[in-house]
């Protein structure tokens, strides 16, 4: 199965924030960096903070407000899988509590530096871990490697500067950081099932 990310947020919450109630039809995956929210997932109240995992299964009712006395820093990740038919569940508890902080600090620092030179040695070196250690302990906790998630989290951002119009893709390439524009086009396809040059000719012409 192939996760085709449709919306990724780093999601710093005012005191006010809240999710309507809604069915939703992608998956929802979110990592909380800091703060409190409850969540109601299928009327079922779950209270998360910082260092708990959320998933919430696609045709699932969805709710959640923040704490206001300390709001929620969170990264949602909704997906759906390739081909859009399959709605398998991850194997994933509602709430996951306390059992990434590793990965998180992982996923932080990617979505902040996703543009550099990054790699899993790299990331081990950060959070203190050894590499092959931390490759397993990442694809276990998240269900696809290192690898995949710098490269979902690239494409999904040049996605978004494509669709603007005002980049090339080779610029978008090099601004995402891939500095190999066949290896970025490959890529690209392969994680949304369409070459980049579609979005850039659709803003363009």
């Amino acid at each position: 199965m192939i996760p085709d990310v449709v919306f990724f947020v780093d999601r710093r919450c005012f005191p006010n924030w809240e999710i309507i109630k809604q069915t939703i039809d992608f998956h929802d995956l979110t990592f909380v960096v800091e703060g409190k929210s409850n969540y109601y997932v299928n009327g079922v109240k779950h209270t998360v903070e910082a260092g708990d995992v959320v998933y919430i299964p696609v045709g699932s009712v969805r709710e959640a407000h923040t704490f206001k006395e300390n709001p929620a820093h969170s990264y949602a990740f909704n997906f759906k899988w390739l081909p859009n038919e399959n709605t398998e569940p991850l194997p994933l508890q509602t709430v996951t509590k306390n059992v990434i902080t590793n990965e998180l600090q992982v996923l932080v620092y990617v979505a902040e530096h996703y543009a550099e030179e990054l790699d899993l040695a790299g990331m081990a070196e950060i959070v203190g871990l050894h590499p092959v250690y931390l490759g397993k302990l990442f694809k276990k906790n998240m269900g696809y490697s290192f690898k995949e998630h710098l490269n979902m989290i690239r494409i999904n951002h040049a996605e978004m500067l494509l669709s603007t119009g005002g980049f090339s893709v080779t610029q978008v390439a090099e601004r995402c950081g891939f500095r190999d524009i066949s290896y970025f086009s490959n890529v690209f396809k392969s994680v949304k099932g369409y070459p980049p040059s579609t979005v850039f000719k659709c803003q363009s012409g």
